[in-house]
């Protein structure tokens, strides 16, 4: 049953991907589909059928519910909001790991969205051992994939497991208001380099500041301000993502580039 009453169903599918890259640059995906087509059982036409695995090269994978490897988990559009990629396995590759994806699909025109609660995707997490002590978000004991677009995965060994198998959730937790649309945020000069203003309608609390590798490089906080000007000029060139946490509890992430 849908926990969201007067939802608009989306008629377009929505796809999520997780691209994995290697040390060596070879590239698999993985993705996730609402489709109004999709059933509990095995979609091929979605692609959740069978995909035999090239052992000569790198492969991610999951399973799919007939228990054959696969790249694609489909779910129909009633599930919204929960999805995820249980039990991803690797083989063939050669650390370190880079793992990417579009941020800007948690809160996509083509979800399901209720319009009257903003219910969107506001819990994203990458679950394995190494990301439940090496992570960006120390209290869920996981990977917070929304603060960031990339994570970056080392060489791990923990008993008889690495970096696989990994799983990622996401879903709609009430109790999270990282969701809500009540600030609105100008960030200048973008691309810069030495000073960036951050201009805000609601209290800034603290910043955070991400790099391409999702290590967090500066953190500001107290800073109780609609106006902060942050000043960059030791910051290497590059992308960087910036979480924005204000008075009331909410976030919100914004690219930046360094010139």
């Amino acid at each position: 049953m849908n926990l969201f009453s007067g939802m608009t169903y989306g008629q377009s599918q929505w796809r999520f991907h997780v691209a994995f890259e290697d040390g060596t640059g070879q590239r698999d995906t993985v993705w996730m589909i609402y489709d109004s087509t999709a059933t509990f059982g095995v979609d091929t036409s979605l692609g959740e059928g069978y995909t035999p695995l090239d052992h000569s090269r790198f492969n991610v994978w999951i399973y799919n519910p007939a228990f054959d490897t696969t790249k694609v988990s489909a779910l129909p559009f009633l599930m919204f909001p929960s999805h995820g990629l249980s039990y991803i396995e690797a083989i063939g590759f050669t650390y370190p790991l880079i793992i990417r994806w579009d941020t800007s699909l948690f809160q996509s025109p083509l979800l399901p969205i209720d319009s009257s609660n903003q219910v969107f995707f506001n819990t994203a997490e990458i679950d394995n051992d190494y990301f439940w002590a090496i992570n960006n978000d120390p209290s869920a004991h996981a990977y917070n994939m929304l603060i960031t677009d990339s994570a970056f995965a080392p060489y791990f060994i923990f008993g008889s497991r690495s970096q696989f198998p990994m799983n990622i959730q996401l879903w709609h937790d009430p109790l999270n208001n990282i969701d809500k649309t009540s600030f609105s945020t100008c960030l200048f000069p973008n691309p810069g380099s030495e000073n960036l203003t951050i201009r805000a309608l609601s209290l800034i609390s603290n910043i955070k500041i991400y790099n391409s590798m999702s290590v967090c490089v500066r953190t500001y906080n107290e800073l109780h301000s609609t106006s902060v000007e942050l000043h960059t000029p030791e910051l290497p060139s590059g992308m960087y993502s910036i979480c924005i946490i204000y008075e009331s509890g909410e976030s919100q992430l914004v690219k930046y580039i360094k010139l």
